[in-house]
């Protein structure tokens, strides 16, 4: 910090004063989105708590835990694809590239799902005997990981146009189903039916930024397009 303490002083005299509007315009949306899912992350915990005893929210923390170690998965190919994806989209590459590796990393996801499921009792074995009953609500919970692994191939239509507003749009679907299914679920299910609910949700918000992703880059790839062969082409 003492090396480059240059850059951090600005001169007022220096600053694009047009560039800040634009940035509370993309910045402000994703703040209330980020509010938005905050909620979204916890509301199960809170409907657990209300109707259930600790032993039903013990369970389902011991489960959301296993879940959680297969966000390892998302931060690696996060880290992967975003760089990749913002290079093509400066090339003004095809959207069938990007809808490749979409198709491509849900084909993965949905086998490692199927794996999961096959084998949750020799991972649970493997752990703890004490995760036993975990074994029917984590595979529920999995798709919290698996689906926003996808959701990163989806979700840069949004970036790219700079719509940032969607997202508190796909955040306040996603609200909306865990609260209406942990609501009907929760006080007759207790921890399963918080499992339930929540990967319903996270699997609403996946189709939600699909959808949005979808028809963002087609309109872009479509208006830069000067051919109108390759235009319908790229629509379709």
């Amino acid at each position: 910090m003492i090396r480059n303490i240059r850059l951090l002083y600005m001169n007022p005299m220096k600053t694009d004063p047009y560039l800040y509007p634009r940035l509370a315009k993309f910045g402000l949306p994703i703040a209330v989105a980020t509010v938005i899912y905050s909620l979204f992350v916890i509301i199960d915990k809170l409907f657990l708590r209300y109707f259930c005893n600790f032993d039903e929210l013990g369970l389902y923390t011991a489960a959301f835990k296993i879940a959680s170690a297969l966000l390892i998965l998302q931060t690696t190919f996060s880290n992967f694809w975003i760089p990749t994806a913002y290079e093509w989209y400066k090339k003004q590459k095809p959207m069938r590239y990007f809808k490749l590796v979409s198709d491509s990393i849900m084909f993965l996801i949905a086998i490692l799902f199927m794996g999961l499921l096959l084998f949750k009792g020799v991972i649970l074995m493997v752990l703890s005997p004490e995760y036993s009953q975990a074994q029917y609500i984590f595979p529920f919970l999995c798709f919290y990981p698996l689906m926003m692994t996808v959701s990163d191939t989806t979700n840069l239509g949004i970036v790219f146009l700079k719509r940032s507003s969607l997202n508190i749009l796909v955040s306040v679907i996603a609200l909306g189903v865990a609260i209406g299914l942990n609501f009907l679920l929760v006080p007759t299910y207790g921890a399963i039916g918080a499992s339930v609910a929540t990967g319903s949700a996270y699997i609403a918000f996946f189709f939600s930024t699909d959808v949005f992703f979808h028809a963002d880059l087609e309109w872009f790839f479509c208006k830069k397009s000067s051919d109108n062969h390759c235009a319908a082409s790229c629509c379709r």
